[in-house]
């Protein structure tokens, strides 16, 4: 489970819905089953890795 909060302007948070800022700490619902080994973010950007050795990617994809 992983719990994330602020603005998701580029979708850095990994939700399901766009742009929906976060005021407070909130269940990412994306990673509600998954088992969070390690989290990276920068200003518009998130990483996760999970136990299981998956990593995703949320955020700005502007320079593709």
């Amino acid at each position: 489970m992983l719990y994330g909060w602020g603005d998701d302007t580029y979708g850095e948070l990994g939700q399901e819905i766009d742009s929906i800022d976060l005021n407070c700490p909130s269940i990412l619902e994306s990673f509600r089953k998954k088992r969070v080994a390690f989290i990276a973010a920068g200003g518009r950007h998130s990483v996760v890795l999970d136990r299981s050795g998956c990593i995703f990617t949320m955020g700005d994809n502007s320079y593709d």
